[in-house]
């Protein structure tokens, strides 16, 4: 049986790189256990892709290739474990998709669009999408401080505040607490990516 040479990106130069590389371990793991795939790992850094030998290799149409050619690889699907930027941002999604190479994920618009959490509400409310409630705090100053011990008060004094676009593991903060709302509303938007 032909095995899928399956690429599984992971790392980026953002604050959650770790992040994508521990998810990674677990989707390499359970993709070796099968047969039906070949998976070849890389971590993006500093612009590069390395192999975990630590070989950099570079995109040649569909494949990837070490510069002395000695590792090639024609690939199949890519698999992008890229938390945060360049992976939740649609720039990897707009890369492959240049190389003509499948990816298992959504495109690149709805990636960028997702990413920013700001887009995101307002497009749920435009469609008429029902979605949790949510105030957006453009200006660390004392009127959206106080909008948002109002809203903290009317949601039963149980929040998350969020950088804008950021993935969940950086910048997000579950408040329950009156006191600690205003700390993490200044505190979120340092983690802002975009």
């Amino acid at each position: 049986m032909n095995k899928q040479n399956i690429l599984l990106i992971c790392g980026g130069d953002g604050s959650e790189h770790d992040i994508s590389v521990i998810s990674s371990n677990y989707i390499l793991e359970v993709l070796e256990a099968s047969e039906k795939y070949a998976v070849t790992r890389v971590t993006l850094h500093n612009n590069a892709f390395t192999l975990d030998n630590g070989t950099e290799v570079f995109f040649v149409g569909r494949s990837i290739k070490s510069a002395d050619l000695s590792y090639s690889m024609d690939v199949d699907c890519v698999i992008p474990c890229l938390h945060g930027i360049p992976g939740e941002t649609g720039d990897i999604q707009s890369f492959l998709e240049i190389l003509n190479i499948p990816y298992i994920g959504c495109k690149k618009e709805a990636s960028l669009n997702c990413f920013n959490k700001v887009t995101t509400k307002l497009y749920l409310d435009a469609y008429g999408i029902k979605n949790s409630p949510y105030l957006i705090v453009p200006h660390n100053n004392e009127i959206y401080h106080q909008k948002a011990l109002e809203f903290f008060d009317d949601n039963g004094q149980d929040v998350y505040v969020k950088a804008a676009s950021q993935g969940s593991s950086i910048g997000c903060y579950h408040v329950k607490n009156r006191d600690d709302l205003i700390d993490s509303i200044v505190e979120a938007p340092e983690f802002d990516s975009l």
